[in-house]
């Protein structure tokens, strides 16, 4: 897991112009663990430097089997059927995966839900997939064995409405009445995957005016490297409540979370960046979540720069620099 972090760091945390452990621009971040190969030195060389990633001969404590990056590529990607393809549930919901970010293999990300240990199994089995023949299929299936589930076949058995989510985006009643919501959601979130909220958040911004329309009643704050709801090594620790009752109450729409967030002491030492900030004597990292419809860039430490070159756009906290477009929702 340590070495899995320390490749997709590698390769993609310097591209928001500054080494901490967290991505913060990972539209630009192309990391492909089967051809990825670590630096011969700097912070995220030390591990294996200049050792491909994935292994060319036997197995060894610096690299990783093809098999098990293979693995890592599959979770990353989602379900697909046997010639490839996205899968479409009856309710319109393209199936996602889980992309790769900066906690992807950190402890609250994909180890705790997704692979387990040799003697228990991966949380998704009884949180997720252990419901679907019961709670999802059309016709109840008790029997079924949800790990035997046939991507090719299978689909047509579900709902064609979930029984415990409502997708809706007509929430015009909701809104007449006042009513905000701010979302967010951890980047290596591995219960439900970030795209699906970034996805209802897009459809909804859609029938309402686009951003100039839906920022008046709802926010979306998605944050690199956190879990879900919390953990890694991330700034998983901020008041939301505080901009609500404002918002609401008093009328002033929230751009940054307030007061500042910090990031999580559950898993010291588990990063670079926790030995980074160690080493620079702070104990911790103070950001402030920046709302935005973009769904991979979020605010950066302004530290690095003078305030000069930062700027703030639809809530979000943004170098003054030509940013890549965001992939089409649910990508």
């Amino acid at each position: 897991q340590n070495l899995f972090t320390n490749a997709i760091l590698a390769a993609c945390d310097h591209l928001d112009g500054l080494v901490d452990g967290v991505i913060d621009n990972a539209a630009a971040c192309t990391f492909d663990p089967a051809t990825f190969v670590f630096p011969a030195s700097g912070v995220y060389g030390s591990i294996a430097p200049g050792m491909p990633l994935q292994c060319t001969g036997d197995k060894t404590a610096s690299c990783l089997t093809p098999a098990q990056v293979n693995a890592a590529k599959k979770i990353a990607e989602g379900p697909r059927t046997s010639n490839g393809e996205r899968i479409t549930t009856p309710d319109g919901t393209t199936l996602s995966g889980y992309p790769f970010d900066g906690g992807f293999m950190q402890p609250s990300g994909i180890p705790t839900r997704d692979i387990g240990t040799a003697s228990s199994a991966p949380g998704n089995i009884g949180l997720g997939s252990g419901q679907l023949p019961l709670f999802w299929f059309a016709t109840p299936a008790p029997a079924k064995n949800p790990l035997t589930i046939d991507y090719d076949n299978d689909i047509d058995l579900v709902r064609s409405s979930s029984p415990v989510i409502n997708n809706s985006r007509d929430i015009a009643p909701f809104i007449g009445r006042g009513g905000k919501l701010i979302f967010y959601h951890g980047l290596s979130d591995s219960g439900p995957p970030w795209p699906y909220t970034q996805k209802y958040f897009h459809d909804v911004m859609v029938q309402n005016g686009g951003m100039a329309g839906a920022s008046k009643f709802m926010k979306l704050y998605l944050v690199p490297n956190m879990g879900h709801c919390s953990g890694n090594m991330a700034t998983d620790s901020f008041d939301m409540l505080t901009p609500m009752v404002n918002w609401i109450e008093n009328g002033v729409a929230p751009r940054r979370s307030s007061p500042p967030a910090t990031a999580s002491s559950r898993h010291p030492g588990r990063t670079p960046a926790s030995a980074m900030r160690r080493a620079a004597g702070r104990s911790a990292r103070i950001r402030r979540p920046c709302a935005t419809a973009v769904p991979v860039i979020s605010a950066k430490r302004r530290a690095m720069h003078a305030n000069r070159n930062w700027r703030g756009t639809g809530g979000s906290v943004q170098r003054r620099v030509a940013q890549p477009a965001p992939p089409p929702a649910g990508s």
